[in-house]
């Protein structure tokens, strides 16, 4: 193998290193931690090297966030199997909040950046063009069963699924941002507690003979 070939194979598992690296930064110190000196020393490389890949700090954060976004995606994929749309919506909405209290950091990353405090600070800049399509994803994922259940006759009248969603992850990102913040208990558990109070509240209290939605959580 030549050395041309062997360079252009280690390109792409060296930016999955500058990338794994950065993420563990952010998950222990934050976001204000990462900088391209402390990349560089985690993987054992000239900051220079970095920049072959990533046009700086900025950049990489970006990818950080459409990662985390991606394997949010992957998490509630299960909840598509569930027929009933209301436990399906339900379920999702536990197994989000599950996703955000394991990975805060990678949570707050995506969905509460920092303010600004200068060049080394700046808010991540993930490309907008990622970010709406990551959007719209979960978004359809929760109209998806909004739509279903609105066929069953089951959402309030003249309620419009697309705003529903809207508000459910409205909610979401509120009951996350309370746990992260302190304010409510940051498990599994209390989220549960806090989705089936608004469900219950938006729908309706639900059949004694409806299946668990936070037993599909905790095993998928």
């Amino acid at each position: 193998m030549s050395t041309n070939e062997s360079g252009k194979r280690a390109r792409p598992a060296l930016r999955g290193r500058i990338l794994d690296a950065a993420r563990r930064i952010v998950v222990r110190d934050g976001l204000a931690a990462l900088s391209m000196r402390k990349i560089a020393d985690a993987i054992g490389y000239a900051p220079a090297t970095l920049y072959v890949y990533f046009s700086g700090r900025d950049e990489i954060a970006g990818a950080l966030r459409a990662q985390v976004r991606a394997q949010l995606l992957d998490a509630l994929a299960s909840t598509g199997q569930i027929d009933d749309p209301r436990e399906r919506l339900r379920t999702l909405a536990q197994a989000y909040l599950r996703f955000a209290v394991e990975h805060p950091q990678a949570y707050r990353l995506v969905f509460m950046p920092e303010p600004d405090h200068g060049a080394m600070r700046r808010v991540a800049a993930e490309p907008a063009e990622a970010a709406e399509a990551g959007d719209a994803a979960l978004a359809a994922r929760v109209t998806q069963a909004l739509e279903a259940i609105e066929a069953q006759g089951a959402l309030p009248a003249g309620a419009d699924s697309e705003a529903w969603a809207g508000l459910i992850l409205a909610t979401l990102h509120g009951i996350v941002a309370s746990m992260l913040a302190g304010e409510v208990a940051a498990t599994a558990e209390a989220a549960a507690r806090r989705i089936d109070l608004a469900f219950d509240a938006w729908f309706g209290a639900r059949r004694r003979d409806a299946p668990q939605a936070s037993k599909a959580v905790a095993s998928a």
